[in-house]
């Protein structure tokens, strides 16, 4: 038998970030693939005829002459730097799969592409009806441009993931300072604290009480408007959550005041708005998995009661929520403006994002107090259903694009909390 001590600093250890840190987007060898592919795949006067397909890259992965481009393009954008050269060949090799199911490129593909394409480059011509049947040099601040609006783009994409992690640095700061409490009760300098009648003041109307009245007291208004009321300790605890979530919502954006990528300012906003709240969407997943499980590593540091951590398990799951509706809704206002519905709802992730979307929201119509007081039983069984089938539609969401490891991380916890029940 593991001592209880080891068992939660092991759990403190595994559980409490990502089991696996999700690649980087903001890469100089990342955005130099995505920039000059995408420059290079919109230009429609190469000398190539392709009818068998007819995806967005298939021609710089298919043609020689544009993928020899491409291969040049990556080699300036990355300063001439082989060891950063050869790391971008994994996102080369990404988009053309995509492109072409059979498409396949080797090191020494790349590397021959660049050596002949080096030789016969000429700058891209002005004229744009010009047929291209040679290799082209992008323009240096065209190239520029490019590179700096998928900067900006992949940049957004990683800083939501940070976020995501800052929001359990909030939660670290008050384990350590409910745990230094909760040590002192334990020891004579308790005594000496609680002499001093401003600490005396703070616990009587601060820490124990409930927000309005006794501890634990229902606020009822009709018959199905049942809520628990939290004591004023937890409350402020939730507060200082929402404001957090808020400001990593609202903070840490840079754009592009080109809109190389969009069609407008709004459009990239509105894009970047969307992905920060699906990021902290899934960053909510491992707290709200955690603090919903009886064997805890919070009630063995602080002493603070399981009702406790049921009530920040149920405002976190209300705030991932409202994460959801934010990111479905920009989306789909995205897709309205882009006139690009008809496209997107045909593909899997777009699919499954809706129905997480209305399965979450029946998640919290069935969490509500009337159901939990009246038909616990319904709402147990019921909670535990729902929210393994919102969790299976986010991970087919995000299957291809990303973001999994917060999916792991709660899958991880939830199955060694049973785990160390079970024994």
């Amino acid at each position: 038998m593991i001592p209880a001590p080891l068992y939660y600093l092991l759990w403190w250890f595994l559980c409490l970030f990502p089991l696996r840190i999700e690649a980087k987007h903001d890469t100089l060898e990342h955005v130099a693939v995505l920039g000059c592919s995408f420059h290079l795949a919109k230009i429609q006067t190469w000398d190539y005829n392709n009818t068998e397909n007819t995806r967005f890259y298939d021609t710089i992965c298919t043609y020689p002459t544009a993928f020899e481009s491409w291969a040049i393009c990556v080699y300036d954008s990355v300063n001439r730097d082989n060891v950063t050269f050869e790391k971008s060949l994994n996102q080369i090799q990404l988009q053309c799969h995509c492109a072409n199911d059979t498409n396949s490129i080797s090191l020494s593909d790349y590397y021959d592409a660049l050596n002949n394409g080096s030789v016969l480059a000429k700058p891209e011509p002005i004229n744009s009806d010009i047929a291209i049947n040679f290799p082209i040099h992008i323009n240096d601040t065209i190239r520029n441009q490019i590179i700096f609006a998928y900067h900006t783009y992949g940049r957004n994409l990683d800083i939501g993931n940070t976020y995501g992690a800052y929001m359990y640095i909030y939660f670290i700061l008050l384990l350590i300072i409910a745990t230094t409490a909760n040590f002192f009760q334990y020891t004579a300098f308790s005594n000496t604290l609680f002499k001093y009648k401003f600490l005396r003041l703070i616990r009587g109307y601060l820490i124990i009480p409930t927000l309005f009245k006794q501890h634990a007291d229902y606020f009822v208004k009709g018959k199905y408007i049942i809520a628990l009321t939290p004591t004023r300790s937890e409350a402020l605890i939730i507060l200082g959550y929402v404001l957090h979530h808020i400001y990593l919502l609202s903070a840490g954006y840079e754009f592009d005041q080109q809109n190389y990528l969009f069609a407008s300012m709004r459009l990239q906003q509105l894009r970047f708005f969307a992905d920060r709240a699906g990021i902290l969407a899934f960053a909510n997943f491992p707290l709200i998995i955690m603090l919903s499980t009886r064997n805890t590593i919070c009630e063995y540091l602080t002493n603070v009661k399981y009702s406790s951590l049921i009530m920040f398990h149920k405002w976190i799951g209300r705030m991932m929520f409202i994460d959801v509706i934010l990111h479905g809704g920009a989306y789909i206002i995205y897709a309205m403006i882009t006139k690009s519905v008809v496209t997107s709802s045909k593909q899997t992730y777009y699919k499954f994002g809706i129905l997480a979307c209305f399965i979450i929201l029946v998640l919290i119509i069935f969490s509500f107090g009337y159901f939990r007081k009246y038909y616990y039983e319904t709402f147990l069984y019921g909670h535990i259903i729902l929210a393994i089938w919102f969790f299976y539609t986010c991970w087919k969401h995000v299957e291809k694009l990303g973001w999994k490891e917060w999916i792991y991380s709660a899958i991880f916890i939830w199955i060694l909390e049973r785990a160390f029940r079970w024994f």
